[in-house]
């Protein structure tokens, strides 16, 4: 996980503006899905930051009722 936030710190760096969103996506993406894992034991704070990431939704407009994260295919091989 810190070799990833190291790496994205300098893809941010590039003029490249598909790398630089890609890995902000990216990382966007697992901060939402950490959130959801964390839910439960930090259901206030975690439900704030859900908010103010605008991962709120019409469909899910609480990270209490947002799908909690399964676990890939791939890794079951």
């Amino acid at each position: 996980c810190d070799v990833y936030l190291e790496v994205s710190k300098a893809q941010s760096q590039l003029s490249d503006q598909a790398i630089v969103k890609a890995s902000q996506a990216c990382l966007l993406h697992v901060t939402i899905q950490a959130l959801k894992l964390l839910h439960p034991f930090m259901p206030f704070i975690s439900e704030e930051l859900f908010h103010r990431l605008g991962a709120a939704s019409e469909a899910c407009p609480s990270i209490m009722i947002s799908p909690f994260p399964r676990p890939s295919e791939l890794w079951s091989k």
